[in-house]
C-alpha cells in the first residue's frame, strides 16, 4: 500500500579547515555512485511520488545524482530540517508527516538513516536484512513496504523489499 525508500547520501569529501559539516560536497567517486543509485531505482521501476531530503550540501548532491537518471521523478521535494538534526524517530514522524502519497524518497545521514531502516523492517529476505543490520554504506538503499498509508507506519511493522548497496 505504501513504501519508503531510505537512501544514505553517497561519499563525501571531509570537512576542511573552516568548512562547516553541513556545507560538505560529494566526493567524486559520490557523484558517480548517485548516478548509479539513480540507474538501479529506475531500472526496477522506483520511482518515488515525494522526495524528503536533508539541506545538507551533501544530500542534496546526492538527490540531483540520484535524479538525473529518473525520468519523471517527482516533482515535491522537500527539505525539512529534521532530517539534518533529528533521531531516527524523527525521521519517521517526517515521513509520516509527509501528506497522502504511495512512496516517498528519504535523502539522509547516517546513523539515522540506518536506525531508521533497523527500526521499520522486521520482515523480508533474511540475507538482506542481515546485510543491512551489520552494514549501511553511503550511496546505500533500502526499500521498505507497508500494508498501511505513510500516515499510519510503525516500528516493526514494514517488509525489506530492496536492498541497494555497494560491497
Amino acid at each position: 500500500m505504501s513504501r519508503v525508500l531510505l537512501l544514505r547520501h553517497s561519499k563525501a569529501e571531509k570537512a576542511g579547515p573552516g568548512m562547516r559539516d553541513f556545507d560538505r560536497p560529494l566526493e567524486e567517486r559520490g557523484k558517480k555512485h548517485a548516478a548509479a543509485v539513480g540507474e538501479a531505482m529506475a531500472a526496477a521501476g522506483l520511482l518515488p511520488d515525494l522526495v524528503l531530503c536533508s539541506p545538507a550540501r551533501r544530500t542534496r548532491e546526492t538527490w540531483e545524482g540520484v535524479r538525473g537518471a529518473l525520468a519523471g521523478a517527482a516533482d515535491d521535494v522537500r527539505f525539512p530540517d529534521a532530517l539534518y538534526h533529528s533521531d531516527a524517530q524523527g525521521y519517521i514522524d517526517t515521513i509520516r508527516a509527509a501528506g497522502p502519497v504511495g512512496s516517498v524518497l528519504v535523502v539522509g545521514h547516517n546513523p539515522m538513516i540506518a536506525e531508521t531502516a533497523l527500526m521499520l523492517a522486521a520482515h523480508g529476505d533474511p540475507k538482506a536484512l542481515s546485510s543491512m543490520r551489520s552494514r549501511f554504506p553511503t550511496s546505500a538503499l533500502a526499500v521498505i513496504g507497508f500494508d498501511t498509508p505513510l500516515a499510519d507506519i510503525s516500528p516493526g511493522a514494514g517488509t525489506l523489499e530492496t536492498w541497494l548497496a555497494r560491497d
